[in-house]
């Protein structure tokens, strides 16, 4: 596990913020989809507060969105590990049917793997599977605070790496779906 920023392509930039080299806009507050699902209650819980923070967002259909001015384009396949370690904060989302379902997509898992805080909307199962390792938000206020508390170093979540890469990487789960086929 080397240090988050000690990645060559990273530089200090204007005011001590961590740039790529590669990705000259992208700054600290980065949020990464595979395509726009979300609704517009919900962008403006994670995405308005972070509009002056560095805000960067990756993925598809958002050219044609408010937020293509922050818009970044599709990550490329296999830099997403990257992207996590160069983020001091990672935004992330549910769909609304999936966060009732108690499902949970995979962006708080790669960014505490990163070693990036994460803020979330909450929901009980995201609590209950992560705990205190996440950073749970329910109103925009309270995402400015979160966002600017992890950059000014006045929130400091645990550091969750060790605990998903003890428990929680493709392995394990291909493990648990192999032991339940075999239980068949």
């Amino acid at each position: 596990h080397r240090p988050r920023h000690a990645a060559p392509r990273c530089r200090r930039g204007h005011g001590g913020r961590i740039r790529i080299q590669s990705e000259p806009d992208a700054e600290y507050v980065k949020f990464w989809d595979i395509g726009r699902h979300k609704d517009a209650e919900q962008e403006e819980l994670m995405l308005g507060p972070a509009r002056d923070l560095g805000l960067a967002i990756y993925g598809a259909r958002w050219d044609d969105t408010p937020w293509a001015p922050w818009w970044k384009g599709p990550l490329p396949v296999g830099r997403e590990a990257s992207l996590y370690h160069s983020c001091r904060v990672v935004l992330g989302m549910t769909e609304r049917e999936q966060a009732r379902a108690g499902m949970i997509n995979n962006r708080p898992f790669d960014a505490l793997a990163a070693g990036a805080a994460c803020i979330m909307p909450h929901f009980p199962a995201l609590e209950a599977l992560f705990g205190d390792r996440l950073l749970y938000t329910t109103s925009p206020t309270e995402t400015r605070r979160l966002i600017e508390g992890v950059l000014d170093g006045t929130i400091r979540p645990p550091d969750a790496r060790e605990w998903i890469m003890a428990q929680h990487t493709y392995r394990h789960r291909a493990e648990q779906l192999l032991g339940l086929l075999t239980r068949l």
